[in-house]
């Protein structure tokens, strides 16, 4: 074999106690992709660690789920995806995106392009920016953008969420801290015909917004609990990454969230069963919230949508 290509494998959880280690570097021919590097760590590991990764097609099965460089690879090209060189593949128990239903959406992928479909509107998501998931749409699904309102979302991504508001005839502001979702985000919302009705901004959390205050905010916050030494921590990482307990962005959102919403304002958020809901839920009754939540269920974890007012 000739060897061209050195790939990281990041395993978490029960697949960790299986393999008896948390990281593995394998060596691959130049036109790899990701079944070929998922087949070598099973035959590496053994039957035990295979059951618990792939079903009988070689593909990944329900029980786990797979991140290429912090993407979820069952909305690129599946286990077809081509490996690069130093590329990062993390494997552990599903979050927001998973395997699940995938009603009123779709992706797919063409020239390193993925293309996110909600209700058959098309939003193109470049590299290293997150893609839309069960997350985003149980968001998108729940989203009661009125017209002339003043919105804010945080973390934006590739814009769906405020385009879907500025459609609605919201005004928004739509910030991000990673360059790229904020040029991918202006992309999109030329596309739809709403560049004008949407601001975007570059900065994490509120600091973009200081002293304005919104009639609804929106946001789809990092959730997932991972090691200090654990984090990849680029750009696209972060927007999953959430500290030990999960709470790292969760928490200080919340604590500013009064201060920038109108007497009568609300906020929508999502948040998951690994990040305590209980501390969450909490911290809005201090702020004097009413709270009504909507659940979906996901393996390994439930996600809940807040509606704060």
């Amino acid at each position: 074999m000739v060897v061209d290509l050195k790939v990281e494998v990041r395993l978490f959880a029960n697949l960790r106690e299986l393999a008896k280690t948390k990281a593995v570097v394998e060596d691959l021919e130049s036109e790899a992709n990701i079944g070929d590097i998922l087949q070598k760590i099973c035959e590496r590991f053994g039957a035990k660690f295979r059951e618990q990764i792939l079903d009988r097609h070689g593909q990944p099965n329900e029980n786990v789920k797979i991140l290429l460089n912090g993407r979820n690879i069952i909305f690129l090209q599946n286990t077809a995806t081509k490996l690069k060189d130093g590329d990062v593949i993390a494997i552990f128990p599903p979050v927001g995106g998973g395997f699940g239903n995938v009603s009123n959406r779709a992706l797919s992928t063409s020239g390193g392009t993925t293309v996110a479909y909600y209700k058959e509107k098309a939003f193109n998501v470049v590299e290293n920016v997150y893609e839309p998931a069960e997350d985003t749409f149980l968001l998108a699904d729940n989203l009661d953008a009125n017209p002339g309102e003043r919105i804010l979302e945080l973390g934006t991504g590739c814009g769906l969420l405020a385009i879907l508001a500025a459609k609605a005839g919201a005004r928004v502001i739509a910030t991000d801290m990673n360059p790229a979702a904020l040029e991918c985000a202006r992309a999109n919302a030329a596309a739809h015909d709403v560049a004008d009705s949407i601001d975007f901004r570059l900065g994490d959390l509120f600091e973009p917004v200081a002293g304005e205050r919104f009639d609804l905010v929106i946001f789809n916050p990092p959730y997932l609990p991972i090691k200090q030494n654990e984090a990849l921590s680029t750009p696209l990482d972060l927007a999953w990454e959430a500290g030990p307990e999960g709470r790292a962005v969760i928490d200080p959102f919340l604590r500013e969230l009064p201060n920038h919403l109108v007497d009568s304002g609300r906020a929508l958020f999502v948040q998951s069963s690994l990040s305590n809901l209980e501390r969450t839920l909490l911290k809005l009754h201090g702020h004097g919230f009413s709270v009504n939540i909507m659940r979906k269920k996901l393996p390994f974890e439930e996600l809940f949508l807040l509606h704060c007012f």
